[in-house]
């Protein structure tokens, strides 16, 4: 069970996560009073972004300065240094650790999806009471129905989103956005399909990680032109990278 104490959250596993209250642009690092966009750095369109905590994006590049030794075992949470056990479990999910299978990383993003749900909850639940439809960043070759035979179709925001719609009791749209097919790595493109109704519907975008806004940005924008009414952000982990 998620629970709280002496202002960190603890989730299914044990994990303590600082959790973040406050919004603050990724570019130039200055917190914003609101909204989750810097009007000096970048415009996108979305409401604001939601965390469970934050992500220390840049620890499994450098193992000796944020590990006892090396990692021989999946979910061996006791040789990372406590700073960074949280990021090692977001990076357990991604398949950043080779000897992960699809089970490991599912019950990993189903922990990191139910401390974000009950964060939600808790803190900013007139948000969850106005949102419409869940939805996640998909990718081309993602297939659920075959990924555990098939590492190249699975797509760990399909299951943080899905998790999260079901501890949060809204509706899962996996089919709403869709990733084009001339997308490529660097410069990803990505449509809405026309045939679900989005119009004044206010969506709630589920990932992993936000770093820069680069995907969930240009998302949100075509979201709102396709009619939505308001478009949120909700994340595991709000990158820092050091």
């Amino acid at each position: 069970m998620v629970k709280e104490q002496d202002g960190v959250i603890i989730l299914d596993n044990d994990i303590s996560v600082l959790p973040i209250f406050n919004n603050y642009c990724s570019k130039c690092k200055k917190n914003l009073s609101s909204g989750g966009h810097c009007y000096q750095c970048q415009q996108y369109p979305y409401e604001s972004v939601i965390n469970l905590g934050y992500y220390f994006s840049g620890w499994f590049r450098m193992k000796d300065r944020y590990i006892r030794a090396d990692i021989k075992k999946t979910f061996d949470l006791n040789l990372v240094n406590p700073k960074y056990k949280f990021s090692k479990l977001i990076n357990d999910s991604k398949r950043r650790w080779y000897r992960n299978t699809i089970s490991d990383k599912k019950a990993t993003i189903k922990i990191l999806s139910k401390g974000l749900a009950w964060k939600m909850l808790k803190y900013e639940n007139q948000i969850v009471k106005i949102i419409d439809i869940i939805v996640h960043i998909p990718k081309k070759e993602e297939n659920p129905d075959r990924d555990d035979l098939e590492w190249n179709l699975f797509n760990h925001g399909y299951y943080y989103a899905r998790y999260c719609s079901e501890e949060l009791a809204i509706p899962f749209k996996d089919n709403l956005i869709y990733e084009q097919e001339d997308s490529r790595k660097g410069d990803r493109n990505f449509g809405i399909s026309s045939n679900i109704s989005i119009r004044n519907k206010n969506i709630l975008i589920i990932d992993d990680t936000y770093t820069r806004g680069d995907t969930k940005g240009p998302i949100s924008d075509r979201l709102k032109k396709a009619g939505a009414s308001q478009v949120y952000i909700g994340v595991i982990g709000r990158s820092i990278v050091i």
